[in-house]
């Protein structure tokens, strides 16, 4: 199943589940064309996968990690995690778009990879997917989840991780 669908099936459930809501939340609309086109513009190298992401949710909280949005999101704005993380980032090379429940940012390189780099100096940086549909599918919603985020172990119990197996996703 797409992430897409994915997204779909969960706002579909997070209607009559207020556990789903505890541990998933996103934006019912997405990101206006025009400001689509504004980002682009800045960030060219942007994947596709992500544009498609932000014309669909203006942020997203997905369990421990945050996808941040535009500044008409009730998500933080992508714009203040730039300033925070711009000596680290630079944004004609990077482009930072959310973080983790230890402060570590995701960001995208120019060759679409997604990263995860910690807020402790000196920053240690890790890939962690190729791609941002594959970030999304198989690591935030998918069976990499617990493995590729949670590299020492999940908690027992953790919410969105027996959600995901329960859907049959992890």
């Amino acid at each position: 199943m797409s992430w897409q669908k994915k997204i779909e099936r969960i706002r579909s459930l997070s209607a009559e589940n207020e556990e789903i809501g505890i541990v998933f939340e996103c934006s019912e609309t997405g990101v206006p064309e025009s400001a689509l086109g504004k980002l682009l513009a800045s960030f060219p190298f942007l994947p596709d996968e992500y544009i498609d992401f932000l014309a669909i949710t203006n942020g997203a909280q997905l369990d421990h990690c945050v996808l941040f949005g535009t500044d008409t999101s009730s998500f933080p704005v992508l714009d203040d995690l730039h300033r925070r993380w711009k000596e680290l980032f630079p944004p004609n090379n990077y482009f930072c778009f959310g973080e983790d429940s230890g402060g570590g940012v995701f960001y995208l390189q120019t060759d679409g990879s997604v990263w995860l780099a910690e807020p402790q100096s000196p920053h240690s940086k890790r890939v962690i997917s190729s791609g941002f549909g594959y970030f999304l599918d198989e690591i935030l919603m998918g069976s990499k989840y617990a493995t590729i985020l949670f590299p020492f172990g999940t908690f027992q119990g953790d919410e969105w991780l027996e959600f995901l197996k329960r859907e049959g996703w992890a």
